[in-house]
């Protein structure tokens, strides 16, 4: 900001243009190589796809193929090696561009899924002219060629690593284009802004009074109160997006991997009434209402001097410092303050500590819930499942996922979070009297504003961050 408002920079209408200037992302794709690459599962099936994209695809489909297919239906044909010698007979489709997934000539081979079918098949397409794709790089070149936004892109990687019902939706809203919406919208809204700033640094005849760099400044404002609820909602989406990891903590034989064996819906863990049956960290994946969740259990955590069961316990301690939630079992009445605090020193920041007491069963007690010392404690048994609901709910509560599908945070990643973070540090100084006696100042908090969102959906974005996102993908998507 120093550097732009010195006299020896130029004169001031070229530098308060320089600072509106139109956010510029990469150019569309030019004359570009021919990819393939196979589209499905590795191994043996039924069915295996190879696709193709670019220039060459009519060359190679006329080189392997019987004929030119009529571009969008689906036509029989035969498919040979360079030497005429035939692989297999199989469907084959094609897209003329700009009409397909990628914006290019695009073809897709339907075969049998053979190993030396698909090989064989590949080796001819690749004879014919094509080279093989990189991880991602069909998604890439729908996003450089228009037909997608990055986070669109990255929705396509979500809705093929969706492992819950949850996250296949959040994937599917994504890639229709929701969370694109939401940013763009609030761009828009920033563009508005500046060049509402722009007519008073140009013409000194339009000049911001009071009223007028009050009506400016709440409307920075709205856009930053939503960019607050976004982030809110992207941090959600960002968890639904890993999983959540939760470990189970407590004493010996308070019923830990009975619980973890309740809510998996298997025996997966020993359960024993000896104290100190489990020595290691014991791991299950779980569809948790919807919200994919690795839960942990755990050695009980007591004064001993066996090394095995020392090592246990200083695992158990060392899930609970990167959990999300600490399922903080006990059998007692209340939950052992002193234990509390050895959790609350163990753990993250970001932990949220749910109290579970278990074995009501044994009482004659019933479930419920309650909040105890700021903390939310839930009582049932894991033995009988009574009040599993209840553990289901408070689950979902603290970890504030307990929405309806209409509702459901958009799945998120770690750049989204710190570009929104970006723009709401960028307009969070912005003021009534900065916007009337500089200007030039809350015209570039703006523009840094503007950018961090355009960075989301990749209207400003650069090679690297390319790489590092498309690299995740599977090769063939």
């Amino acid at each position: 900001i120093t550097s732009y408002l010195s006299p020896s920079n130029g004169s001031s209408r070229a530098r308060r243009r320089n600072l509106f200037s139109p956010v510029v992302g990469l150019n569309v794709l030019g004359p570009t190589t021919t990819i393939a690459a196979i589209a499905t599962a590795a191994g043996p099936a039924a069915v295996s796809i190879i696709r193709i994209s670019g220039p060459e695809v009519p060359a190679i489909i006329r080189a392997v193929a019987t004929s030119m297919p009529r571009p969008r239906y689906a036509s029989l044909q035969a498919f040979r090696a360079p030497n005429g010698t035939l692989i297999d007979r199989g469907l084959l489709l094609y897209f003329q561009a700009p009409a397909s997934y990628t914006g290019e000539e695009m073809a897709e081979f339907q075969i049998h899924g053979g190993p030396a079918v698909v090989q064989q098949l590949l080796r001819a397409v690749y004879a014919a002219g094509a080279q093989p794709a990189a991880p991602g790089e069909f998604s890439k070149r729908a996003y450089l060629n228009g037909k997608l936004d990055l986070l669109q892109a990255e929705a396509v990687a979500d809705l093929i690593a969706a492992n819950t019902e949850r996250n296949l939706n959040a994937a599917n809203l994504a890639l229709a284009g929701q969370l694109s919406l939401q940013v763009k919208v609030l761009a828009e809204e920033l563009v508005t802004a500046r060049a509402l700033l722009e007519a008073t640094i140009d013409f000194a005849e339009e000049v911001l009074d009071d009223a007028a760099s009050l009506e400016l400044f709440e409307r920075i404002s709205r856009v930053r109160a939503s960019i607050g609820l976004m982030r809110n909602s992207a941090r959600h989406g960002a968890l639904l997006a890993r999983g959540i990891s939760a470990v189970i903590l407590g004493e010996p034989n308070v019923g830990k991997s009975s619980l973890l064996n309740t809510l998996a819906g298997h025996t997966r863990a020993i359960v024993n009434p000896r104290a100190g049956t489990t020595r290691d960290v014991l791991s299950v994946d779980l569809d948790f209402d919807g919200a994919f969740m690795t839960l942990h259990d755990t050695a009980g955590i007591r004064a001993t001097m066996d090394e095995v069961e020392l090592e246990g316990i200083a695992r158990a301690h060392a899930k609970a410092e990167t959990a999300d939630l600490v399922i903080y079992l006990y059998t007692s009445e209340t939950p052992d303050p002193r234990f509390i605090k050895r959790i609350q020193a163990t753990s993250r920041a970001a932990s949220k500590l749910l109290c579970v007491r278990n074995k009501i069963d044994l009482l004659d007690l019933v479930p419920s819930r309650r909040m105890h010392d700021g903390h939310l404690e839930v009582s049932l048994s894991a033995a009988t499942g009574a009040g599993i609901p209840l553990l289901r709910a408070a689950v979902l509560e603290l970890l504030e996922l307990n929405v309806d599908a209409a509702t459901t945070p958009l799945l998120a990643r770690e750049r989204h979070l710190e570009a929104l973070r970006l723009a709401d540090g960028a307009l969070a100084f912005t003021s009534p009297v900065e916007l009337v006696l500089a200007p030039e100042i809350s015209a570039e908090r703006l523009r840094q504003a503007q950018q961090a969102l355009s960075e989301l959906t990749g209207e400003v974005t650069n090679e690297d961050l390319l790489g590092a996102i498309f690299s995740r993908f599977c090769i063939g998507k």
